[in-house]
């Protein structure tokens, strides 16, 4: 029984992968920072026939990551999908109205700019690092980074969606995601590791917003799919759901 490991795994995109996975007959760890107000996912859990284990981290709180690798020491972890990252802003969500106004220049909070930073990005190394000897010892030995069409610097012109400009703290995360993924699989090809960053496109999901084009199941799917079935040739590339390469 293969074994993965999803961060942010109490809603959307998450608990989306958490659900694929069980239907799979993965073992899956899902991790989330308050498991006590996961309803959905203990319901899962307690359904999943010990399949679904739920565990307690916050990757912004980089002791945890460390905490939680000596708990998972000497078990080989198949795909960790490191998909648990934040917007920028309390209660923020994407829609038709926001997009164009998020985040503006002149009006940017910096010290949530580095609190992004500190979760989408270093948050997501310091536990992809400290897990690495888990993912190294399994058989599929791939990372997963959820990345965005907004971390697309080319992509941040005219004539694309979304419109460029705005979105500073999101946005410069997920560029940045992008240049750890390239990193870590030049870095981890030796020892087998396959890195690759994916973008799910706009997901109805509670970031995502009601205006979102694409059902989370759906996505998840064909990214799931896409991905245990994929080989090395995907490592350090940035892929979009439908399977198309984008440019970084």
């Amino acid at each position: 029984m293969p074994t993965a490991l999803v961060t942010g795994a109490n809603r959307g995109l998450g608990l989306a992968f958490v659900k694929q996975l069980d239907k799979l007959g993965w073992r899956v760890f899902a991790s989330c920072r308050n498991p006590s107000s996961a309803g959905e996912l203990m319901a899962l859990s307690e359904t999943s026939g010990g399949r679904v284990e739920i565990k307690q981290l916050d990757i912004g709180q980089f002791e945890q990551s460390d905490r939680l690798a000596g708990e998972l020491a000497g078990e080989p972890i198949d795909l960790l999908l490191n998909n648990a990252g934040i917007i920028g802003g309390s209660g923020v969500t994407f829609s038709e109205e926001s997009r164009g106004t998020m985040q503006k220049f002149g009006e940017l909070d910096f010290d949530e700019w580095m609190n992004v930073f500190k979760v989408n990005v270093v948050g997501t190394a310091k536990l992809t690092e400290a897990l690495i000897d888990n993912i190294a010892s399994s058989q599929q030995k791939t990372v997963v980074m959820m990345s965005s069409i907004m971390g697309s610097i080319t992509a941040n012109e005219e004539g694309n969606f979304p419109p460029p400009g705005g979105i500073y703290l999101y946005r410069t995360s997920k560029a940045a995601m992008n240049m750890l993924s390239r990193n870590m699989a030049a870095d981890l090809k030796e020892r087998g590791v396959k890195v690759v960053a994916l973008n799910p496109g706009w997901v109805k999901t509670d970031m995502g917003g009601s205006d979102a084009i694409f059902e989370a199941d759906d996505v998840i799917a064909r990214l799931l799919d896409m991905v245990v079935h994929g080989g090395m040739e995907q490592s350090g590339k940035f892929i979009s759901q439908d399977g198309t390469e984008l440019s970084w």
